[in-house]
């Protein structure tokens, strides 16, 4: 029981004080905030019953007790599954044999691309300065307090690194990561169209934030695209560990839902 109660109160506060550091950092609308503050209050909430059962001398069930070691055991091996996929994605290194990258949106706030975008388009104009053969689909459709399509802001910062502009697709109707690389592989078949090669046969690679790697070389595969590498971008480090266990979450999601 002790012991139980003092897992929840450490869990509780840990996630209560991440949320408010989020919060503080990023602001109101930062993704999964509301992760953090449940999970924090589900925390707080077993140790404050805890400690008041235990000051009264009860204590809670006996299969409540196993059940929730057992729930929390399960969870950790699922996590540490999953980060090492998507550690090992992150880390592996970018052939040389890129034919397209495909930049990956993520959110604009009016016209101003978030860290997020930011870093994805400075990882793939690097790339692209090294591999000047490589060419890259700016991928991104246009959202709520969106003033232009993420896949122009994708354009502009590209472009401001020095990245010619008729080596730049645009690809501005997706809205999701699916979509994402579904419209590039329409775009690079309609590209192709009369060549050896179908967009199928192609080396893509693509370029996101390091903790979506794995996640994004998964769909592309499932869009038909056949060899496919992974550009990992920094992330956040203040975000990063919102941004890993979010992403375990999508990876679940992707699998039940049949995206992989």
């Amino acid at each position: 029981m002790r012991g139980f109660q003092v897992v929840t109160g450490v869990i509780g506060l840990a996630a209560f004080l991440y949320y408010v550091i989020m919060v503080c950092y990023a602001g109101p609308r930062t993704a999964f905030w509301w992760f953090w503050l449940g999970l924090g209050a589900g925390g707080l909430g077993l140790f404050a019953l805890t400690t008041a059962l235990m000051t009264r001398g009860k204590a809670f069930p006996r299969w409540f007790l196993y059940g929730s070691a057992g729930i929390f055991g399960a969870t950790l091996v699922v996590l540490v599954i999953l980060l090492t996929l998507i550690l090992s994605a992150e880390w592996k290194k970018t052939p040389d044999d890129v034919d397209y990258v495909v930049v990956l949106g993520a959110q604009v706030r009016g016209e101003r691309p978030t860290k997020s975008l930011r870093l994805r388009a400075a990882a793939a104009a690097a790339y692209l300065e090294e591999h000047p053969e490589t060419k890259v689909i700016a991928s991104g459709g246009q959202g709520r307090g969106e003033s232009i399509s993420e896949a122009e802001a994708i354009r502009r910062l590209l472009t401001g690194a020095g990245i010619q502009e008729d080596r730049i697709l645009l690809e501005d109707r997706s809205t999701t990561t699916v979509e994402n690389l579904k419209f590039s592989y329409a775009l690079l078949q309609k590209e192709k169209s009369g060549e050896s090669r179908s967009a199928g046969e192609l080396h893509l690679a693509v370029a996101t934030n390091g903790f979506h790697v794995y996640r994004a070389v998964k769909l592309a595969k499932a869009q038909g695209f056949t060899d496919v590498s992974g550009i990992a971008a920094p992330s956040d480090p203040i975000l990063i560990v919102s941004y890993y266990i979010r992403e375990c979450l999508a990876i679940l999601k992707e699998w039940v839902v049949g995206n992989f």
